[in-house]
């Protein structure tokens, strides 16, 4: 039974990568600021620690075949205050922790990474692109990318960067975009929204899933970054009507917020070639993961 570390385990995506792990026969260790899973398996061993913390824990002793960073919160602020904060988290804590770690039996770390690494760059935008960060947390993200790429040049370190787009579904955070509009429009309520101009890459978090976890098991797959995205871009404005249409009301105010400065007006990117090794396509269109998140909140 192979032991694998799964740091941010009870955030969205992660929580949903304990269960397909703890499927497939792992020994799960799953890491999180929470206290509480909610899930019971006889495999799984949670620990309460935050990941600058960690590498003072007993857990990072242990032989892990596989590592997956899923840590770390998402933060656009340029503020001072909070930069050294951001840094650390996403860059120094995860430094660390390879660092101190036992690298002996690992067959395979997982870096999560984020299409915001790529800055301003123009779509559909591709793994050989060179960064463009334009915030603190971009800028950590790209930051461990290179140092990982560094030591899979000096000493083989079995890596890959996953570098999500939008993944969306059961159980996200009501502050994000999709549970947000699907919210207030099962409420019927009127809601505030920017021009709904921008376009993004939407993929469903099953298909997200199933993609980690099969290229985290492909030997033959290491020392790249890679684009994990549904390849089909949409508009925010789009998305929103559609939600609407799905749910029969809603009352979405386009306009109101001002878009910021600091994201890509177009974001989205094209299937990767690794992801065609591992014969992994979307099989959530936009419609049907939509209607398996509707269904899931209005329960």
């Amino acid at each position: 039974m192979n032991k694998i570390l799964i740091l941010g385990a009870s955030g969205f995506i992660g929580s949903h990568f304990v269960k397909k792990c703890l499927d497939n026969n792992f020994k799960v260790y799953a890491v999180s600021l929470k206290k509480d899973l909610k899930i019971s398996h006889k495999n799984l061993f949670h620990k309460k620690v935050s990941l600058e913390n960690l590498i003072n824990d007993k857990i990072v002793k242990i032989n892990f075949e596989y590592i997956v960073n899923l840590s770390g919160y998402i933060d656009h602020s340029i503020s001072k205050n909070k930069s050294l904060k951001i840094i650390n988290n996403h860059f120094l804590s995860v430094y660390n922790l390879i660092n101190t770690m036992p690298k002996k039996k690992l067959i395979k770390f997982i870096q999560i990474g984020s299409s915001d690494e790529y800055g301003y760059s123009k779509s559909p935008l591709n793994e050989k692109l060179r960064e463009d960060p334009f915030t603190p947390y971009s800028f950590s993200k790209v930051a461990i990318t290179h140092y990982l790429m560094s030591l899979y040049h000096a000493i083989n370190f079995p890596f890959l960067v996953i570098r999500l787009f939008l993944v969306y579904g059961p159980g996200q955070s009501e502050n994000r975009l999709i549970p947000y509009v699907i919210k207030n429009s099962i409420k019927n309520n009127k809601f505030k929204l920017t021009d709904g101009n921008q376009k993004r890459d939407f993929l469903y978090i099953d298909d997200a899933i199933e993609a980690i976890y099969k290229l985290m098991i492909n030997k033959k797959i290491n020392g790249k970054i890679i684009n994990l995205s549904s390849g089909k871009p949409i508009t925010v404005k789009n998305i929103v009507l559609l939600i609407n249409k799905i749910i029969g009301k809603g009352n979405p105010i386009f306009g109101k917020i001002i878009n910021t400065k600091l994201e890509n007006s177009s974001l989205w990117s094209k299937s990767n070639i690794a992801l065609k090794k591992i014969n992994w396509k979307p099989k959530f269109n936009i419609q049907k993961g939509l209607q398996e998140t509707i269904d899931y909140f209005k329960k």
